[in-house]
């Protein structure tokens, strides 16, 4: 590893066609475009400075999930909520709450955790879409 990093441009973050530059470049755009896509959803994201993930609170949409013949004081869980995007829409998110032990796990209920990096984006004509 050690002759790859001295001889080859694979690591070298300043240089803008190492792998690694090429790939902070890709997770921005593909960062950039996931906080747009939650938040065009009606969700808020919170936009990382690093790393693979997006968490964003989902609460927002309570009101506009239908799970069923709940009264009106019913309010979903986190698990619930991403259990019904996956089955509606294929979307798979992973709820914040299991990040937590039993006795925290109210702190993140209101929020899910979406990973961008698989995220694939198309770009025509400076126009990217999923």
């Amino acid at each position: 590893m050690a002759s790859v990093i001295e001889h080859r441009r694979i690591f070298r973050a300043d240089d803008p066609t190492s792998y690694v530059s090429r790939y902070a470049h890709e997770l921005q755009q593909k960062r950039d475009f996931a906080v747009a896509l939650l938040t065009v959803a009606g969700m808020l994201p919170v936009e990382p400075q690093a790393g693979h993930c997006i968490l964003a609170n989902w609460t927002s949409l309570l009101e506009t999930i239908e799970l069923g013949d709940a009264d009106a004081d019913y309010r979903i869980t986190d698990w619930e909520f991403v259990r019904w995007l996956a089955q509606r829409l294929g979307v798979a998110l992973m709820p914040l709450s299991t990040f937590y032990s039993d006795k925290n796990q109210q702190i993140g209920r209101g929020f899910v955790r979406f990973c961008f990096a698989k995220v694939v984006i198309h770009c025509y004509d400076g126009t990217c879409s999923e």
